[in-house]
């Protein structure tokens, strides 16, 4: 088992909420259109703590990126019924 100092290592982080939104407009039966912003307020995803430079410090747990590194995007998604 490998044990790790507490001193060095902290891999808790504070709450983190992302908000998105969207809105769909439906034409006709056969159209819709969705258009949205995915993390509004442009939030920056918690960091851990570590004094090892080989410790991804992005997400809450080592060697992974859990968290939206890419901050406020956009989307659009257009549906068509074909029959």
């Amino acid at each position: 088992m490998i044990d790790f100092d507490p001193a060095v290592y902290d891999f808790s982080v504070p709450d983190y909420f992302l908000h998105t939104a969207s809105i769909r407009f439906e034409p006709s039966n056969r159209y819709s259109l969705t258009l949205g912003v995915r993390n509004v307020f442009d939030r920056k995803p918690p960091k851990i703590t570590s004094e090892d430079p080989f410790v991804n410090t992005i997400a809450n747990v080592p060697l992974q990126a859990g968290f939206d590194v890419r901050g406020r995007t956009f989307f659009v998604n257009a549906q068509a019924k074909i029959f």
